[in-house]
């Protein structure tokens, strides 16, 4: 396996799991409600890409099928992601006014 693809994904990782800690953390300090259930959703999304993010270092290992299955639920749930996060700003400027 290509070191330079390993070294990558170990930083990928790591930068994830500091992700991981600072949704968690922003979690904690968000009263219940609309905005705390989007946190913790994406927080749990968070939490799916850290662990895609583990295991790609060993996608050389799975069968094809395995590994393009790995891939598909880790774009779905990118795109979730991606929608909620669009969302949430959403809600934050219409909460300033603009």
């Amino acid at each position: 396996m290509d070191p330079v693809y390993l070294v990558l994904s170990g930083c990928a990782f790591i930068v994830m799991l500091y992700a991981l800690y600072r949704i968690i953390d922003l979690r904690k300090r968000i009263p219940g409600g609309v905005a705390r259930n989007t946190v913790t959703l994406l927080a749990e999304l968070v939490g799916v890409f850290t662990l895609g993010y583990l295991v790609t270092p060993f996608y050389s290992m799975l069968p094809q099928t395995s590994s393009n299955t790995v891939l598909g639920i880790l774009f779905f749930a990118v795109a979730i992601f991606v929608v909620i996060v669009v969302d949430l700003f959403h809600m934050v400027v219409s909460e300033m006014g603009l």
